[in-house]
């Protein structure tokens, strides 16, 4: 499964820069396929990805030799303060490409993502992405101006989605049937989301973040983030839908990985796959009223 973090309030460049080197040196263990991150400031937006998270070295580093460097894309510069800074580790379940590495970018749109989603509706109506990753259909679907509620219907899947817009500067967050975990910062209205509870507080104790609760699992939820970077708005959500078999990947010490089989909502088969490395899979609303966020 992919992970992510996320922090929201005031967060000067060299946090930011402490945060990413953290949030890269917990996730490039076990989240082989990429590494990426948006930083949003109200005046701009420091955006990378990577395909390699062992090479990364830093967003906007000078003077490092092209053979040193992740194979990637780097755009704008970070903010001296962002107000939402996203970050996420991949495991794949289809092409590993830069393309393919979260966040996805739609116009002034950012979504990231660590679950699995699948198109229920017609094949023609099937949304788009530039190298079949179904998380950049699911953005380009919630741009077109459809609405969480009826992702329900329209998706089978599960796990967590970020989407954050930057010409607003808010973020809704959409807890599925996977994990996520926040804490409230102890200064200001920001708060940290990350995959997992102890992932959490070993970034922010590297990074010098101040925490004032521990971590606290998120249900299934909707949760709206303003431009203060505080919790605005809240909801309850019905998750993503499914179809009668749906298949979750979970790594195994071994670096290989467990494939569980769900029919009809419950778990009917177990299957358990050695390998040497970590596989390839293939296989209420804001203020700013746009229909993405609501």
């Amino acid at each position: 499964m992919c992970k992510l973090f996320c922090i929201t309030g005031k967060t000067n460049k060299d946090t930011a820069r402490k945060l990413l080197f953290s949030v890269n040196s917990m996730y490039a263990k076990t989240q082989k396929h990429g590494f990426g991150f948006v930083a949003i400031a109200p005046d701009s937006v420091a955006y990378g990805r990577y395909k390699d998270p062992d090479s990364y070295v830093g967003f906007d580093v000078k003077n490092i030799p092209a053979f040193l460097r992740a194979d990637g894309q780097e755009d704008g510069q970070l903010p001296d303060t962002s107000n939402i800074l996203i970050a996420h580790g991949r495991t794949s379940t289809n092409a590993i490409c830069p393309q393919n590495v979260h966040p996805f970018r739609k116009d002034n749109l950012f979504l990231a993502h660590n679950g699995q989603v699948e198109w229920l509706g017609k094949k023609s109506d099937e949304p788009r992405s530039i190298a079949g990753c179904d998380s950049e259909q699911l953005l380009n679907w919630l741009a077109a101006g459809n609405s969480w509620e009826a992702a329900h219907d329209a998706w089978g899947g599960w796990g967590a989605v970020m989407l954050a817009d930057a010409t607003i500067g808010q973020m809704c967050i959409a807890v599925g049937s996977g994990r996520l975990y926040c804490a409230k910062r102890a200064y200001g209205k920001g708060w940290v989301f990350a995959t997992d509870d102890d992932d959490l507080v070993w970034i922010c104790r590297q990074s010098a973040v101040k925490l004032a609760t521990r971590p606290i699992k998120i249900p299934t939820h909707l949760i709206y983030i303003g431009a203060d970077g505080g919790i605005e708005a809240d909801a309850e959500w019905a998750g993503f839908g499914s179809r009668n078999v749906n298949a979750m990947f979970q790594h195994a010490g071994h670096g290989g990985c467990e494939v569980t089989l769900y029919k009809n909502g419950k778990k009917y088969k177990k299957r358990d796959i050695q390998n040497n490395g970590i596989p390839e899979y293939r296989g209420q609303a804001f203020n700013g009223g746009l229909g993405a966020m609501v």
